[in-house]
C-alpha cells in the first residue's frame, strides 16, 4: 500500500501546525494508489481541512496497473469516474468525515480529459443528488 506508507511517512516528519491540510480522504488519487479513505479519516481526522472527493473506477484502474499505462492516458480512458460507480465508496468516506464533528466543505471533481463540453454539467448534477442522499 504505497499511498497509505508514503501518506504516514509524510505525516509523521511534518508537524501538524505545518500541514494541516490533509484532504485527500475520500480522494480517488488516494484510491488510486491503493489508499484507504476512511483509516486515514479516522487516523489523521484532526489534520483534515476540506474534502477532496474523487472515484476511481476499479475495472479501468486493474487494466492501468495491469498495463503499466500513465495517468494521462488512464483518465482518457475513464479511470476517474462519475460517483457513485467507483472507489473509494463516499458514503462511509462522508459517514467518517462526519463522526470529526468538525465544519469540513468537500471539493468534488472527476478527472476528464479530453471531454466534450456539455459532459461536465450533468454529472455535476448527478453528483450532487447522489451526495444529498448520503446526507451530505
Amino acid at each position: 500500500m504505497l499511498a497509505e506508507e508514503t501518506s504516514k511517512r509524510g505525516l509523521k516528519v511534518s508537524a501538524s501546525t505545518v500541514f494541516t491540510g490533509l484532504h485527500h480522504a475520500g480522494h480517488g488519487h488516494y484510491a488510486y494508489c491503493e489508499g484507504d479513505s476512511v483509516k486515514l479519516i479516522e487516523t489523521y481526522g484532526e489534520r483534515i481541512g476540506h474534502l477532496h472527493l474523487k472515484q476511481v473506477d476499479p475495472e479501468i484502474l486493474a487494466e492501468v496497473r495491469a498495463n503499466e499505462i500513465p495517468f494521462g492516458p488512464a483518465v482518457a480512458k475513464g479511470v476517474m469516474c462519475e460517483p457513485p460507480a467507483g472507489v473509494p465508496a463516499l458514503e462511509p468516506v462522508l459517514a467518517a468525515a462526519q463522526k470529526l464533528d468538525v465544519d469540513l466543505f468537500a471539493i468534488v471533481e472527476q478527472d476528464m480529459y479530453p471531454c466534450e463540453p456539455d459532459r461536465p454539467l450533468p454529472i455535476a448534477r448527478r453528483t450532487r443528488a447522489f451526495l444529498r442522499s448520503c446526507g451530505a
